[in-house]
């Protein structure tokens, strides 16, 4: 059992899912250390410096070939012993690179620093454990070779390594000498593998930590936000409710002063449940709980319903609200979604148009698309901040000092239910005003 435990642990330190997704990339790396190894060689035997090099083209490329091929096929398959091809598969390297190493001519290989790239690239792929025991079997198998050839059980190649040794052949000391150089060189490797390694295990286990964390915060915060919106519907629509009510006269006579206070009262409260709204509808939507209804929806009176909202949302701001569209046309839409989209928009027009600006909505049909357009003349969008409006709780000012009011997510929920109603969306904007373009499909020509 105390034999197996570490083969164990090796396997074990390699079946991690970031570890297969890397097997993914090694295989490809594989066979390219193949033809790497047989061009090379090919090369050596051509000039004649390498005379066993068909050892190394006919013997162990095929073997090395016929492994790696064995792992793209695990990979691909997602065969249940992935990881024991994967093991095998790196043993194999190993004993491979040895064989490299030897018919190449031992401690004088031009290769040996395949052993160091090897390495390298299994402390990039697993861990600690799996480098450490990786760098062992190196070793062994290094030294092993050497002590066969010292004791003169296998030839020394190539020829012109072998004349320097005819006489006194591999003596121990060189041997010795050689293991130390092999652990030295390893040992250093290793060392710096692992440090390096710890720290980004360290690291990678704190960043799994705070994304857990902030996944927890992120779901309270969305449960709060749903909860404080929904408790904030029913007094809101009282305040309306009652506002109406002494409009109406029903608790006396109405003086012109309280009137135009009432107004403000009922324009804040409105105010404040379209914020409420776009909460509730940002909380749906993350929640999966708005569907699509698709519906004949008559764009021009659409158009014309949102020009009314934008002006009634102006009040006694000085903003010219136009609807420019002629073409008279169908679209198969989600009225409330395509509703919802609009009324957001024009808002934001007229949030950040000042006195005297003007707001131009537009719609023509282009074949099978519905092609609507928010124009205005306010105050723009800076060019940084244009890819970031859509992000919720994102303002261009969101100092408590800025000037426009709102939580930043109208332009959120205008994202989610584009892409909900499959269509597009984009935002042009200079200093003098921005053009929001919206394209949905689904329309229908009338003659």
């Amino acid at each position: 059992m105390k034999l197996e435990a570490p083969w164990r642990a090796y396997i074990e330190g390699l079946d991690r899912d970031e570890a297969i997704r890397k097997l993914e990339y090694g295989v490809p790396a594989g066979y390219a250390v193949i033809t790497g190894f047989v061009l090379i060689s090919a090369l050596f035997w051509a000039i004649g410096m390498m005379p066993q090099a068909p050892y190394i083209i006919f013997g162990l490329a095929p073997i090395k070939f016929v492994v790696r091929t064995a792992s793209w096929w695990a990979l691909r398959t997602k065969h249940p012993k992935i990881m024991s091809f994967a093991v095998f598969g790196q043993g194999v390297d190993i004993l491979l690179m040895t064989g490299v190493v030897y018919f190449t001519g031992g401690p004088a290989s031009p290769f040996l620093a395949f052993y160091f790239i090897a390495l390298a690239i299994t402390a990039t792929m697993t861990d600690v454990g799996v480098t450490a025991t990786t760098a062992v079997l190196m070793f062994v198998s290094y030294v092993a070779t050497l002590i066969l050839m010292s004791a003169e059980i296998i030839p020394i190649f190539p020829a012109f390594l072998s004349s320097a040794y005819q006489q006194e052949g591999l003596s121990a000391w060189f041997v010795g000498i050689e293991s130390i150089k092999m652990l030295f060189m390893l040992g250093i490797l290793v060392t710096a593998l692992t440090s390096a390694l710890r720290l980004i295990t360290s690291q990678q286990k704190q960043l799994v930590q705070n994304n857990a964390e902030l996944i927890e915060a992120s779901r309270l915060k969305n449960e709060f936000v749903a909860n404080v919106t929904h408790e904030l519907r029913t007094p809101i629509h009282g305040v309306l409710g009652l506002t109406e009510m002494i409009e109406e006269g029903i608790y006396g006579e109405v003086t012109t002063r309280q009137e135009t206070a009432l107004q403000g009262i009922r324009k804040s409260a409105e105010n404040l449940l379209h914020i409420v709204d776009d909460l509730l509808s940002f909380e749906r939507v993350n929640k999966s709980r708005v569907s699509v209804s698709l519906k004949g929806v008559d764009v021009q009176a659409l158009l014309l319903e949102i020009k009314e909202s934008g002006e009634w949302m102006a009040g006694k701001k000085a903003l010219t609200i136009e609807n420019t569209g002629s073409a008279v046309f169908l679209l198969a839409s989600d009225p409330y979604l395509l509703q919802h989209i609009l009324t957001n928009l024009v808002s934001n027009a007229v949030k950040f148009t000042p006195e005297g600006g003007r707001i131009v909505l537009d719609a023509v049909c282009e074949g099978q698309t519905a092609v609507i357009t928010v124009q205005d003349n306010g105050v723009g969008i800076p060019d940084e901040f244009v890819e970031t409006i859509w992000e919720p709780f994102r303002q261009v000012d969101g100092s408590s000092s800025r000037q426009f009011g709102g939580v930043g997510l109208g332009l959120t929920v205008v994202s989610q239910y584009v892409n909900m109603l499959k269509a597009k969306i984009d935002v042009q904007s200079t200093p003098d005003g921005t053009t929001f373009t919206l394209r949905i499909p689904g329309a229908m020509a009338q003659g």
